[in-house]
C-alpha cells in the first residue's frame, strides 16, 4: 500500500486521473482507519476552496470519515469557517 503522505501529495495534483486515484485508495482506507487520516484534517479542509468540483468532493467525503477520530473537535471550526459563504 502506498504511504499515506504520498496519496495525500497526489491528492493534491492537478491532474484529476491522479487526484482520483489517490482518492480511491484513501477513502476505504479512511473507512476502516479514520485515525490514519486524521493528521491531514488541514490538507482535507483546504481542498474545501479550491475551485474543481472535484476537489471539494473528494475532501468532504475524507472528512466524513476522518471525523470519526475527531477527538479536538476541528470540525467545529470547520464549520465556522464554511458558514459563512
Amino acid at each position: 500500500m502506498r504511504e499515506i503522505g504520498k496519496l495525500m501529495e497526489d491528492l493534491r495534483s492537478d491532474n484529476d486521473r491522479i487526484r482520483f486515484a489517490a482518492f480511491q485508495v484513501l477513502l476505504p482506507m479512511a473507512r476502516e482507519a479514520p485515525h490514519k487520516i486524521y493528521p491531514w484534517w488541514d490538507e482535507l479542509t483546504a481542498m474545501l476552496e479550491k475551485p474543481e468540483v472535484s476537489n471539494k468532493y473528494y475532501g468532504l467525503c475524507l472528512i466524513a470519515q476522518a471525523v470519526r477520530a475527531d477527538g479536538e473537535n476541528l470540525l467545529i471550526a470547520c464549520c465556522r469557517t464554511f458558514t459563512r459563504y
